[in-house]
């Protein structure tokens, strides 16, 4: 479910007064590998596993995809209470996630103010919860991440914007983690007790329990670290000494079900800058336990100018993964390397694949992959079962015109556009 780079992007198009530019989750193309938009999971399991997922040049058409059959989106703008009503002119919005009892949404301020949770088992009704807890943090919070493991669910809180680590914008070190078992009350983790003071980058959780990454340190030589939890409040971190991260970035993590994988990249990028982008070698590793870990072989791979490798979940059977390149020695950056892709059945082993992984959003709901794209200035969603062959599901009127975060759940797609205005996407049978 997490989905924090989508809302940093978002969050940052909204605070540069230039949504419009960016609304799209598909045209993020100014947000280098670390700083891209990802995929998120409702698992047929009731547990969301987490996942990575970096954006790529544009793909093909939208409008000359396929239609499926048998299958029709419908748009609902839900009424939603004045209270989570939110709006960029006020200074709040709303970060939405899906999980295995529904939706959650965070009314937050793009300052420093209060952040309150609410609930709904179907999107269309809601219900406010208690306030979480942000004291002490003068510069605000931001829920960006929320992964769902089998003791619930962990909340990630970053300052507002991104950070720019020497490879472009990224989300910034978590500054407050919280968890629940409802989506009501939250509890806030002592970040010093449960991690030891390190910095905690990413959160993922699926079925064996909850990982959190801590990336590297910044535009420095990378010191990675990865702690494993059992019911996310409660952190061990793992011995990597004489592993295979040595020099490496840690960008996302995903907890499977029979193991836990990582996808970053192997380099510092120590001295980007002026007209110079640093090459680095994508990379996924593999555990079977989250203890001992292996680096996965990817047929193909090489360094490229801050490259980095990204994997995404298609079904519960598949997963596909890309090597992203950040180019930026032109007059615009542009993300290269899309055409460069793999799949796998467990994480472990990976066969080079041909064609192209969307630039989209997208979701996974166990049984297929649903990306989030554009036509005609109004919003449409591609389904895919291998990641490649995507077929546009026809759509009732009524559809959102712009992006500024969704989620999926029980009920279907959740979109926020970017006046903040909320729409649920169900998918229905035509009985053709």
């Amino acid at each position: 479910m997490a989905r924090g780079r989508l809302l940093s992007i978002g969050l940052a198009c909204v605070l540069l007064v230039v949504a419009a530019a960016c609304s799209m989750a598909g045209e993020t193309q100014s947000v280098a590998p670390s700083g891209s938009a990802e995929s998120a999971t409702v698992s047929s399991s009731s547990l969301p596993s987490d996942t990575a997922l970096a954006t790529d040049a544009a793909s093909a058409d939208a409008a000359t995809l396929p239609t499926t059959a048998g299958e029709r989106l419908r748009w609902v703008k839900v009424d939603v209470p004045s209270a989570l009503a939110a709006g960029v002119a006020g200074g709040t919005f709303n970060a939405i996630f899906g999980w295995s009892h529904g939706y959650i949404a965070f009314h937050q301020s793009m300052g420093a103010g209060p952040v309150a949770p609410w609930t709904s088992a179907d999107g269309r009704t809601w219900k406010e919860g208690t306030s979480m807890d942000a004291t002490g943090l003068p510069y605000g919070v931001s829920v960006e991440d929320v992964a769902e493991g089998p003791a619930g669910m962990v909340a990630v809180g970053r300052p507002p914007g991104c950070a720019d680590d020497g490879s472009g914008c990224m989300p910034k070190p978590a500054t407050a983690i919280w968890t629940s078992t409802d989506g009501d009350v939250w509890s806030r983790l002592d970040m010093q007790r449960a991690f030891g003071g390190g910095v905690v980058g990413d959160v993922s959780a699926g079925s064996k329990g909850y990982m959190a990454l801590g990336p590297s340190t910044d535009a420095e030589a990378a010191s990675p670290a990865v702690w494993l939890s059992s019911n996310g409040t409660t952190w061990q971190r793992v011995d990597l000494s004489g592993s295979s991260f040595a020099d490496a970035f840690l960008a996302r993590g995903m907890v499977l079900p029979d193991g836990y994988l990582i996808a970053g990249r192997v380099g510092t990028v120590a001295g980007h800058g002026s007209g110079y982008y640093p090459a680095t070698t994508p990379a996924i590793w593999w555990s079977r336990d989250g203890v001992v870990w292996t680096s996965v072989a990817l047929d193909g791979m090489k360094p490229d100018p801050e490259a980095e490798a990204a994997v995404t979940r298609i079904t519960d059977a598949k997963l596909a993964a890309r090597a992203v390149s950040w180019d930026c020695r032109g007059p615009a950056c542009v993300v290269e390397g899309a055409d460069t892709t793999w799949t796998s059945t467990d994480g472990r082993v990976w066969t080079k694949a041909q064609g192209r992984l969307p630039p989209q959003l997208t979701f996974s709901d166990g049984r297929r992959a649903l990306a989030i794209g554009e036509v005609d200035g109004v919003l449409t969603v591609e389904t895919t079962t291998d990641g490649f062959t995507w077929t546009r599901l026809p759509a009732s009127a009524g559809a959102p015109a712009d992006l500024f975060d969704a989620a999926l759940g029980p009920s279907g797609l959740l979109i926020a556009s970017v006046d903040q205005s909320l729409w649920l996407a169900t998918i229905e049978s035509t009985g053709s």
